[in-house]
């Protein structure tokens, strides 16, 4: 039976208790975004979404648009519980048989058996159809205050301002298959133009992304 991976934690900070709300994120910047939306008067899901779609600027490498999740919203006052599914689905026209095992299982984190190629892991037909910005803004749709655009601007404004690039996304751009994902997307980018990228991505997402 393959080993897995194990990780040990030590909390060391100490607890930050608030009257108002309170916004963790990994990185401090996304975290100030959902902050500033509670301080603005939007509620807690305003508050995830806009540091959610500011972390998909600030660390890109496990956050962004182009992925898949859940969230979980507790009502307190009706005391009900939500949650909006935007989880992975595969393409409507994915062929099955593209996808042939072979003997033993992946070494990635899941430790699925191994598919020939590695072609569920590696390349275009790993992918499959990205579900956040639909789930997301349905989430602002049916449980937030705030609008749409009132949610989406911090980030927005994030990336026209730039930012540092942190270690840790230092080292993953120089690993050889975030660089092989980078000459993909150039391959892509050359045959199709910008403005026809966002004409399908306005017609698969029925929402507009500035």
């Amino acid at each position: 039976m393959p080993t897995r991976p194990q990780e040990n934690w030590t909390i060391v900070k100490p607890a930050v208790v608030s009257a108002n709300g309170i916004v963790v994120a990994q990185n401090a910047r996304a975290a100030a975004v959902g902050a500033d939306i509670l301080a603005a008067g939007g509620n807690a899901v305003d508050a995830a979404v806009g540091t959610a779609l500011a972390l998909g600027v600030v660390e890109p490498w496990m956050s962004g648009i182009g992925g898949v999740g859940f969230l979980v919203y507790g009502d307190a006052a009706a005391d009900e519980l939500h949650v909006v599914d935007f989880s992975a689905v595969a393409p409507l026209a994915l062929d099955p048989g593209r996808y042939p095992l072979s003997a033993g299982t992946s070494g990635e984190l899941f430790g699925w058996p191994r598919v020939e190629g590695d072609r569920n892991l590696r390349g275009y037909e790993a992918i499959c159809v990205p579900g956040s910005v639909d789930g997301l803004g349905l989430a602002v749709e049916r449980f937030g205050r705030l609008s749409w655009g009132e949610i989406i601007a911090p980030a927005r404004d994030l990336a026209a301002e730039g930012l540092p690039v942190a270690s840790m996304g230092a080292e993953r751009s120089r690993s050889p298959w975030i660089s092989s994902v980078g000459t993909s997307i150039r391959r892509i980018s050359a045959r199709k133009s910008s403005s026809t990228i966002a004409r399908l991505q306005a017609r698969a997402t029925g929402r507009e992304i500035c």
